[in-house]
């Protein structure tokens, strides 16, 4: 079984850094990615996805400026989040190598 992810995008903000409460550092990077295809305006659209890092990896990803090409992967997390009376799986791509594209 393989559950992996291979993103190449532009950093579309400012990366969102938080120190959790037991001390580790997460950040989460918006990246856009281009789509392979024109729309039927001939437009090439971007999808925005997020992508958290942790740890070291976190304290890099903090430094990213937008605009930034870079590749990333890993692996995706599937967590159960409460809505209302039911429960429904959100997804996270979650980062386990970030290389800066120059």
């Amino acid at each position: 079984m393989l559950n992996v992810f291979c993103i190449s995008g532009t950093v579309a903000s400012k990366p969102e850094c938080i120190v959790q409460p037991n001390g580790i550092k997460q950040c989460v990077v918006k990246v856009a990615v281009k789509r392979p295809y024109a729309n039927a305006q001939g437009i090439y659209e971007s999808d925005l996805l997020f992508l958290e890092t942790w740890r070291g990896l976190a304290d890099t990803a903090s430094m990213v400026v937008p605009g930034t090409c870079i590749n990333a992967t890993g692996r995706i997390a599937a967590r159960m989040s409460k809505d209302g009376s039911s429960e429904r799986p959100q997804y996270a791509f979650v980062v386990e190598r970030m290389d800066i594209v120059s």
